[in-house]
C-alpha cells in the first residue's frame, strides 16, 4: 500500500510538473484599459493598450470612442508628451460598432507603436493624446498636473524597463 501511494504522489507530481511547463510556454496577452481625463458632457475616449508577453518590442494602442449619435472615422493618434509630439498613423480601418440604446455608437481604430514608447510616459509632466478624425480633433489629457486618468495606468501597468 505504501509503494502504492508513492507511485501515486510521484505520477500526479510528474503531471503537475508537465502541466506547469506546458502553460509557461504559451504566450500571454497582457492588456490594460482606462478612459482619458475628460470634462462632463466631453466626448470621452477608452484606451486600450496590449501586447504579447513573447514578444514585447511592439504594443497595440487602441482607442475606443462611444458616441450616443455619431461615427468617427479615427485617421491620426498624436501623443503629446512634455511638448513633444508623437504621431501614428492607424493599422487598419476604423470600425463601428452598434453597443445599445444608451451608447448606440462606438467607433474603433489601433496604432502599433515601439514598445520602448512607455518609457516617454516614465518622467513626463504632462501628457496629451489627439484623436484625428473626420469630425474634428478630439484632445485629452493623459496626465496633467499630476493627475492620472485611468488611461495612463493603463500605458504604466505595461512598462517594466
Amino acid at each position: 500500500m505504501n509503494i502504492l501511494k508513492t507511485s501515486l504522489f510521484g505520477i500526479v507530481a510528474t503531471i503537475g510538473l508537465v502541466g506547469c511547463t506546458t502553460s509557461s510556454t504559451q504566450p500571454q496577452n497582457i492588456a490594460s484599459t482606462g478612459l482619458l481625463i475628460c470634462e462632463q458632457n466631453e466626448l470621452c475616449p477608452a484606451v486600450k493598450v496590449a501586447w504579447n508577453e513573447q514578444n514585447r518590442s511592439n504594443l497595440k494602442v487602441t482607442a475606443y470612442l462611444p458616441s450616443a449619435k455619431d461615427d468617427y472615422d479615427i485617421q491620426q493618434f498624436v501623443f503629446l508628451i512634455d511638448q513633444k509630439t508623437y504621431s501614428y498613423v492607424p493599422a487598419a480601418a476604423t470600425t463601428h460598432e452598434y453597443i445599445g440604446r444608451m451608447v448606440p455608437h462606438r467607433s474603433s481604430n489601433y496604432i502599433v507603436v515601439p514598445s520602448s514608447f512607455l518609457s516617454t510616459f516614465k518622467n513626463a509632466k504632462d501628457i496629451e493624446l489627439k484623436l484625428v478624425t473626420d469630425k474634428g480633433n478630439i484632445t485629452r489629457p493623459v496626465y496633467r498636473n499630476g493627475q492620472q486618468s485611468s488611461a495612463y495606468h493603463a500605458f504604466i501597468n505595461l512598462y517594466h524597463p
